[in-house]
C-alpha cells in the first residue's frame, strides 16, 4: 500500500479519475469531488477534507483517524461500513444527508454547525458527542447511547427517551418538544 505524506490535493475530480489507494497521512483535500468514488480500504490519518463532495462514496473498511470534514457535502455515505476501530472525525459546517453511522462507537465526536437530515444513529454510541448548532431534522436515534451528549444548541431533533440512553445529556428548554413528540402533546 502506497504511503502519501503531507500532500495537498486541490480541485481533483475523483468521480472521473481513479483514486490512488493507499495510506494518506496529514493530507489536505480542497474542493475535491469524491462522488461515487471507491475509497474502500484507504487509510486517512490527520487529513482534512475542505469543501469536498462525498455523494454516494464507498467507504467500506476505510479508516478515518483524527480527520476533519469542513464545509463538505456527504450524501448517502455508509460510515457504518468504515473501520470504526480508530474512527475519529469532526464535522464542521457540513451537509450530511441520508448517511448511516449505525452501530458505530463515536464517543466525543464533534458536529459543528452541520445539517444532518435523514441520518441514522441507530444502536450508535454517541457518549459525550456535541451537536453544536446542528439541524437534526429526520435523524434517527433508536437504542442510541447519548449519555452526556450536548444538544443545547441543536434543533429539529426527535428522540424517544424510553428508547435511548440519555443520562446526563443536555438539551435546551426551547427544543424539549423533540423529546416528547411521540406523546402527540402540545407544549405552550
Amino acid at each position: 500500500m502506497e504511503l502519501i505524506l503531507d500532500q495537498n490535493f486541490k480541485d481533483k475530480d475523483f468521480k472521473h479519475t481513479k483514486f490512488v489507494k493507499g495510506e494518506y497521512d496529514n493530507c489536505i483535500f480542497s474542493n475535491c469531488d469524491f462522488t461515487e468514488a471507491n475509497l474502500a480500504n484507504v487509510i486517512f490519518t490527520e487529513c482534512e477534507f475542505v469543501q469536498c463532495n462525498f455523494s454516494n462514496t464507498s467507504v467500506k473498511k476505510t479508516v478515518f483517524k483524527d480527520s476533519a470534514f469542513i464545509e463538505s457535502k456527504l450524501v448517502g455515505i455508509q460510515f457504518n461500513e468504515c473501520d470504526d476501530f480508530l474512527f475519529s472525525v469532526t464535522f464542521t459546517q457540513c451537509i450530511i444527508e441520508y448517511a448511516s453511522f449505525r452501530a458505530m462507537r463515536m464517543r466525543k465526536q464533534q458536529f459543528n454547525s452541520c445539517k444532518l437530515h435523514g441520518v441514522d444513529f441507530e444502536d450508535t454510541d454517541l457518549t459525550e458527542v456535541v451537536f453544536e448548532s446542528c439541524d437534526l431534522d429526520t435523524t434517527t436515534f433508536v437504542r442510541t447511547r447519548l449519555e452526556k451528549a450536548d444538544f443545547t444548541t441543536a434543533k429539529n431533533y426527535s428522540l424517544d427517551p424510553e428508547l435511548n440512553q440519555i443520562n446526563g445529556a443536555k438539551f435546551d428548554r426551547s427544543e424539549v418538544h423533540g423529546l416528547l413528540s411521540k406523546y402527540n402533546i402540545r407544549i405552550a
